[in-house]
């Protein structure tokens, strides 16, 4: 489980955040000892979201 947050507080859904969050993902996928990543910004699922941010 690896867990994001944008600098100076940004939520995960702004632009600047939500554009890593999508590489960091698709670069995660290819590492020879992943077996599998499912991603929020790849998905839109708020099942993947924390319950304890606030969403901006």
């Amino acid at each position: 489980m690896l867990l994001v947050r944008g600098e100076d507080g940004a939520g995960v859904d702004s632009e600047q955040v939500a554009a890593q969050g999508a590489r960091l993902a698709e670069r995660l996928a290819f590492e020879p000892r992943v077996s599998g990543v499912v991603s929020y910004w790849q998905t839109g699922s708020e099942r993947l979201r924390s319950a304890t941010v606030p969403r901006r």
